[in-house]
């Protein structure tokens, strides 16, 4: 025999009746959006650094700056689609920031967070250049790095172009791994 309460057109359809009122479709939705409103913060506040396990100086971080571990300059967006990546004296700026977005190397600065991407070219000695996002595929924006804690050494590598280092003339590129730490980046 099934239960009035389950019956109801109203009523979310029931798998076995424990006594307790089942929700309405409003209600649950209204519950729904609470959890998802609670997670939200939730991952929020880890993703800041609010709440976690992992102390400040092993935290991954959510922005960070390439510092070259040779010459002690960091990797600088240029703002302009197109023009390649550069390395200069580390400051506090926004156009040095970088953030991860799945696997594209992202800029912290510019008209919208995230907006410009480090892009790899075909073939290897060749410069990396910033552009749009949206313009290159996956093989093209896509970046691995083995560790955004602060301080953690890393190289940057790319499927297409190879690995980013600097010559000895400061441009930045990507290409075959070199002898030393040219091609080594430390996160600051």
């Amino acid at each position: 025999m099934s239960d009035p309460v389950c019956a109801e057109r109203d009523w979310i359809p029931c798998v076995g009746h424990s006594g307790r009122r089942k929700m309405t479709k409003g209600e649950l939705v209204k519950f729904a959006r609470k959890i998802g409103a609670v997670a939200s913060a939730t991952s929020v506040c880890v993703a800041l650094g609010v709440i976690g396990s992992a102390s400040p100086a092993q935290a991954s971080q959510l922005s960070f700056r390439l510092k070259n571990a040779v010459s002690g300059k960091c990797l600088q967006w240029n703002g302009i689609d197109g023009q390649d990546i550069s390395q200069v004296k580390c400051k506090n700026a926004l156009n040095q920031y970088w953030g991860r977005a799945g696997q594209k190397l992202i800029t912290m600065s510019g008209g919208l967070v995230g907006e410009g991407c480090v892009t790899s070219q075909n073939g290897h000695e060749v410069h990396a250049s910033g552009y749009a996002c949206y313009k290159y595929d996956l093989r093209h924006n896509g970046w691995s790095i083995l560790s955004t804690n602060r301080g953690a050494k890393t190289p940057v590598g790319n499927a297409v172009c190879g690995v980013l280092k600097t010559t000895e003339g400061g441009n930045v590129l990507c290409g075959k791994k070199v002898p030393g730490d040219r091609d080594v980046w430390v996160i600051a």
